[in-house]
C-alpha cells in the first residue's frame, strides 16, 4: 500500500484501487487526529473508552478528508462473526439516521450504491477490500481470526456473487494492515478452529519454544485464492500493525486499551 498525506491526514491506499474512477477507499493510520493518551490521535472507534466527542471530531476530520457527507456512512458494530450485509436504497432509505447507519452484530458489507460510504474498524484484524469491476460493485470485511476461521471471506464473496452476478475470478483484492506473523501468537484453540477448515500449514509457527503464531493475512490471502480469485488480482499490505506503534493502533501491542484505525470504502 502507498501512504498519501496530502492535508495532514495520512491515508494507505492499494495502487490497484487509488486510479479507479469513481472508487473511493483507503485504511487510516493512529496520525490526524485529536484524541489523547492511549488514543492518540486519529481514534475512530467509539467502543474503546475515548472521549466519543474527540471520536466523532475525528470522524468529521476524515470524513471531510475524503468530501463526504456524514449522514452517508454504514458502520457496523462489529462481533468478530461472519454476518455479510447487503445495502441497497430501499434500507438506507428505511433505517438510516442523520450520523450514518449502525449495524448490530455484522462485520461485512456489501453495495454497488453510489454516495455511501463503508466504514470497519480495525487494531490488528485485517480489513479486506473486493471490488467487482464487471457490475460495479465492493464489499468491506472485518477479518480476524475468528471471522477467518468461520468463513467471512466465502460469506462475503458469496454475497457479492448472489447480489450482483459477481465472478471470483474477475475480483480486485486487497488485505490492509493488521498483525503479522511475527507478533501474533495463539493458543491451540486458534489452531483446533482453523484446523476444522483445513487451513494451510503455511499460516503456522511453532518456535523453539512451542509458542505457536499465526499469519493470519496469508490465511485470508489463502481463502481468496480458494474462493477462486486470481492471486495476480490481490494487493497485500506489508505493514504489521503491532510492529509499528507509530503509525497503528495494536490492541495485542496496548493489551486492548487503544484506539481504532478505519477502513473505507465507496462508490460516486
Amino acid at each position: 500500500m502507498e501512504l498519501i498525506n496530502h492535508t495532514g491526514l495520512p491515508l494507505l491506499q492499494f495502487s490497484h484501487f487509488k486510479n479507479v474512477a469513481g472508487l473511493v477507499h483507503g485504511v487510516t493510520t493512529r496520525k490526524g487526529g485529536v484524541s489523547e493518551g492511549p488514543f492518540f490521535s486519529l481514534n475512530l472507534g467509539t467502543q474503546t473508552g475515548d472521549d466519543p466527542q474527540r471520536v466523532y471530531c475525528n470522524r468529521h476530520k476524515l470524513l471531510s478528508h475524503l468530501s463526504w457527507n456524514p449522514s452517508s456512512v454504514v458502520i457496523p458494530k462489529q462481533v468478530h462473526g461472519k454476518n455479510v450485509v447487503l445495502i441497497t436504497k430501499e434500507r438506507w432509505d428505511n433505517d438510516s439516521a442523520p450520523h450514518g447507519l449502525v449495524l448490530s452484530g455484522v462485520d461485512g458489507l456489501t453495495t454497488k450504491e453510489t454516495g455511501i460510504l463503508l466504514m470497519i474498524k480495525v487494531a490488528d484484524c485485517f480489513p479486506v477490500f473486493l471490488y467487482d469491476p464487471a457490475h460495479v460493485a465492493i464489499s468491506l470485511i472485518h477479518a480476524g481470526w475468528r471471522g477467518t476461521a468461520n468463513g467471512i471471506i466465502a460469506q462475503g464473496i458469496g454475497a457479492m456473487r448472489k447480489s450482483f452476478g459477481t465472478k471470483p475470478k474477475t475480483i480486485k483484492a486487497g488485505i490492509g494492515p493488521g498483525i503479522g506473523g511475527c507478533c501474533y501468537e495463539v493458543k491451540e484453540d486458534v489452531r483446533e478452529a482453523f484446523s476444522k477448515q483445513k487451513s494451510d500449514n503455511a499460516v503456522w509457527k511453532i518456535d523453539a519454544d512451542k509458542k505457536i503464531f499465526l499469519d493470519l493475512k496469508k490465511a485470508i490471502f489463502l481463502e481468496l485464492i480458494k474462493c477462486g480469485l486470481n492471486k495476480n488480482n490481490i494487493e497485500v499490505a506489508s505493514e504489521c500493525t503491532s510492529c509499528n506503534p507509530d503509525l497503528f493502533f495494536s490492541h495485542r501491542r496496548e493489551k486492548g486499551q487503544t484506539g481504532r484505525m478505519a477502513a473505507v470504502m465507496g462508490l460516486v
